[in-house]
């Protein structure tokens, strides 16, 4: 477990989050600390953060582990023997890092697998880890299981194995791994191995990972953490921070836009409104428009205001209308 978990300084949705942040701190697929308010044992630290930057809540970033296995015999189980699924976050992760059983012995496929594997983010939402330069993790266990990803150049070769991956030999101490890019190779013999494809072909586009165990190389008693994505921190994902919120409808037809450097409303008709800026307590700190209107868009700059959390609040005959933006410095 990393001793701190660093990622960038956004209000959470319950203002008593137990960790910070911060945008020049390392990034970590999974660090399975889960000390973000609002996060759970089975979501990643990459999805806790893009959730918190985006949309300041944790869960909204997705990126959640999950199993697979072949349908012939193969499992998926935590230490304690239960079986590993999503809707029960702590079969994966009960002491502050990955411990899982992949079992293929009892399979009756001889091309058998069984895999644990996240979404980075959302399902079908790709990362750009192009900058990345290793991947560092702490493992140990027994067996020999493959850390793969699923990148957009694979899916779209519509095949079903053959991804860039690392194949890891565990010991029963715990042991760092470094990874350099220049080694996350296509699996021999398969589709991207055909194409001679290296990891920067698809480095800008990664949607999954996953550790595997095949039939061929046995079982595999797998122990995992702190996976580091060397040579990124949180701020070159290039996330747009919840200061940007589309467009809200409102009664009537009416609508309310708020972005980074604009708001704007439509109403149903002409009618006296007052637009400002309140913070959380509800005290005005900024009015931008107070007048008959019906239709409007009204410059932004935030620069006046302190970094925190703020509404922004619309007052009209139709009714009174809030979004909440972030202002970050």
């Amino acid at each position: 477990m990393s001793i701190f978990r660093s990622i960038l300084t956004v209000g959470l949705l319950c203002s008593a989050a137990s960790a910070q942040i911060i945008l020049t701190a390392p990034a970590y697929i999974d660090d399975f600390n889960d000390d973000l308010t609002g996060s759970s044992p089975h979501q990643t630290s990459i999805g806790e953060a893009y959730g918190s930057i985006t949309q300041n809540a944790p869960w909204e970033g997705g990126g959640y582990w999950y199993s697979f296995k072949d349908t012939k015999g193969s499992t998926v189980k935590n230490g304690a023997g239960d079986d590993v699924v999503s809707s029960n976050g702590k079969t994966i992760n009960t002491e502050g890092f990955l411990h899982v059983a992949l079992t293929t012995s009892t399979s009756s496929d001889k091309y058998g697998y069984a895999a644990i594997g996240c979404n980075l983010i959302g399902e079908g939402d790709y990362v750009d880890l192009s900058k990345m330069t290793a991947l560092s993790l702490k493992v140990k266990g027994s067996g020999t299981v493959r850390l793969k990803f699923e990148t957009d150049d694979w899916v779209k070769l519509g095949e079903t194995w053959g991804e860039y991956g690392y194949i890891i030999e565990l010991t029963a101490d715990w042991k760092t791994v470094n990874i350099p890019v220049a080694s996350i190779v296509p699996e021999e013999w398969g589709p991207l191995y055909d194409k001679e494809w290296t990891w920067s072909h698809g480095a800008d586009k990664v949607s999954k990972m996953a550790f595997q165990a095949k039939y061929e190389n046995g079982d595999v008693e797998l122990y995992a953490d702190d996976i580091q994505i060397v040579g990124m921190t949180w701020g070159d994902f290039g996330w747009e921070p919840i200061s940007v919120i589309s467009s809200r409808s409102i009664n009537n037809g009416a609508s309310f836009n708020v972005n980074a450097s604009s708001i704007s409303f439509n109403l149903s008709q002409n009618q006296k409104v007052d637009l400002a800026i309140h913070d959380i307590l509800g005290n005005k700190v900024l009015s931008l428009y107070n007048g008959n209107a019906s239709a409007k868009t009204i410059s932004f700059n935030s620069n006046s205001l302190s970094a925190g959390r703020y509404l922004v609040v619309l007052n009209s005959k139709n009714g009174r209308y809030t979004q909440p933006i972030n202002v970050a410095k």
